[in-house]
């Protein structure tokens, strides 16, 4: 059975974001959180993003997840490293705003990306229209799926 929250301010946590949530007569927690009625969020809530500059190789971390990274101000190859799937629906965005090697990995066949269900990893190389392409990668809780943003005469090399 749930308990009733009333005249009470509700904090939770959603991605790095600290929301309050003045409760009133239609708010009921029951759990961990189960809640009934309706229940409003900032519009802002789940359409803003972290974005984040890397300019060197890094692993990523899942608590990071739904940042979008880019290498804006790298000055030679990236490499960004995925965190081994544990859940369903982790998401990252990379996207290449620095014409150097870009490249996503993940464990040993744990990547189903372009053409390729046993990958580990999927790189835009140099000499091929690097700026403006990328990758968005989500977890389906056994495998990364990476979906190639690429345009043009993008080169995107899978291995």
């Amino acid at each position: 059975m749930g308990r009733r929250i009333a005249d009470q301010t509700t904090k939770i946590k959603y991605f790095d974001k600290d929301l309050e949530l003045d409760s009133d007569s239609d708010l009921t927690a029951s759990g961990a959180a189960t809640f009934t009625g309706t229940v409003t969020l900032p519009a802002t809530v789940a359409t803003k993003r972290t974005v984040t500059a890397k300019t060197a190789s890094y692993q990523v971390l899942a608590a990071e997840t739904g940042t979008v990274f880019t290498n804006t101000g790298d000055t030679d190859a990236i490499t960004f490293t995925l965190p081994v799937v544990t859940s369903t629906g982790c998401e990252y965005w990379f996207y290449c705003v620095a014409a150097f090697d870009f490249a996503v990995t993940a464990a040993a066949d744990k990547m189903v990306t372009f053409n390729c269900n046993l990958a580990t990893s999927v790189k835009l190389g140099t000499g091929s229209e690097q700026i403006g392409n990328g990758f968005y990668a989500v977890s389906d809780g056994l495998k990364w799926l990476v979906f190639p943003m690429a345009e043009e005469t993008a080169t995107i090399t899978v291995a």
